[in-house]
């Protein structure tokens, strides 16, 4: 009964986009002694410290970088906290590539499955939230959307991770589909939908984009891949033309002012401001950076230069990952992260994983207009499912040594 039970618990961070932020910290520690107790121990005991550190270190690279920046950010609370979030970078590599709880293909299929049946309850129960809450108010709609997303009881999210997280449960879905083609079908819809109301543009362009290296991985003849393409553009445009992206996305070419100026302001315009405070911090640390604890202090100071009341809102981060860790680590810890992004993706393609392949894909679109990896959500996600597929390889991969 124990052993089943803590079988169990290894599948707890599956249903993370069903959780809270307390309950998410919860089901790792939960998974993590359900690996405990079901590891092989003879393997483990015949596993070096060297070779643990080899297995570890270049899914943990990023939280390595935030503890050595401590020795120069002046703001040591704040970069602790940086430190705190990403400490699953080093968690989830020692559950899932050290102690190897998901001992086969069939388990993993499993786990995999249960965080996009996790996704489409995310998307189905905070579509009737927001649904409920509808009425006739001032603010626009796609605000008001946005706003009921996040008031989802227990599960509100970010619109920005709402969406990365249905966005993953659809790329996800395409690679392993379930038996029955109307659950398959539903959890589509109910996922696109989800995307469609949150209006988050970043994600919605990055899954149209990924969407197209799908169809050309599919092996589909040429009359395929041309019919395809066309009902992709066709979907996109309907989504954009019948939804909140439609104002959101018209914010590309209607804004009158490239930065915001007294109460004129809108997403784009703030953005570019962003930009521009974030390339200018750059520019004045441009080797090592300035640590992640300075790097809010920083911006603040360069948002009070433009004469609005935009940034007294609410505060901004760089609204880019990459640009993030430039201004924290500088080019020296950017090329680092870069070097093991790329190394990632190289390990999805020599073993042929096309499902992590288009995930990393989809990754890295996002972090082009979005600081994904700076939140719990984002970061338990992007290292769960990551140390997931590698194991899933390294799992193939001993099969085909044993069978040859």
């Amino acid at each position: 009964m124990f052993k089943k039970i803590s079988r169990c618990l290894i599948y707890s961070p599956a249903l993370m986009p069903l959780y809270s932020i307390k309950l998410v910290s919860i089901s790792i520690i939960a998974c993590a002694l359900g690996s405990l107790v079901n590891c092989d121990y003879k393997q483990l005991k015949s596993l070096t410290i060297i070779e643990g550190i080899k297995i570890i270190f270049p899914y943990s690279a990023v939280l390595f970088l935030y503890v050595i920046s401590l020795l120069w950010t002046d703001n040591i609370a704040s970069g602790l906290k940086y430190v705190e979030y990403t400490l699953s970078f080093l968690i989830f590599p020692l559950i899932f590539l050290v102690l190897k709880p998901l001992q086969n293909n069939k388990e993993i299929v499993f786990f995999i499955k249960s965080f996009i049946l996790s996704t489409s309850l995310l998307s189905f129960l905070t579509l009737l939230n927001v649904f409920f809450k509808i009425e006739n108010v001032s603010i626009p709609i796609s605000d008001l959307v946005r706003k009921n997303i996040q008031s989802t009881y227990l599960i509100g999210e970010h619109p920005i991770y709402f969406s990365l997280l249905l966005a993953i449960g659809i790329v996800l879905l395409v690679f392993n589909k379930f038996e029955s083609k109307l659950l398959t079908f539903l959890i589509y819809f109910i996922n696109i939908l989800g995307i469609v109301i949150s209006g988050s543009r970043g994600v919605f362009i990055s899954l149209f984009l990924v969407s197209f290296i799908i169809i050309f991985l599919k092996s589909l003849d040429k009359r395929k891949i041309i019919t395809s393409i066309i009902l992709l553009f066709f979907l996109a445009g309907t989504v954009v033309y019948f939804s909140p992206l439609k104002q959101r996305m018209a914010q590309l070419v209607t804004t009158e002012k490239i930065y915001p100026e007294g109460l004129y302001f809108n997403s784009f315009n703030i953005r570019m401001a962003i930009y521009k405070c974030s390339c200018s911090i750059i520019k004045d640390e441009l080797l090592i950076g300035h640590g992640a604890g300075d790097i809010e202090k920083k911006l603040t100071q360069c948002y009070e230069e433009f004469n609005t009341i935009a940034f007294d809102v609410q505060r901004y981060n760089t609204h880019n990952q990459y640009f993030h860790y430039l201004c924290a680590f500088g080019l020296v810890g950017t090329i680092i992260i870069l070097y093991y992004f790329g190394f990632y993706l190289r390990n999805a393609y020599v073993s042929k994983n096309w499902n992590h392949l288009t995930i990393l894909i989809l990754f890295y679109l996002c972090f082009l207009t979005e600081n994904i990896l700076v939140r719990n959500t984002g970061i338990v996600v992007f290292s769960m499912i990551n140390c997931i597929f590698v194991l899933q390889a390294n799992l193939k991969k001993n099969e085909k040594s044993i069978n040859s």
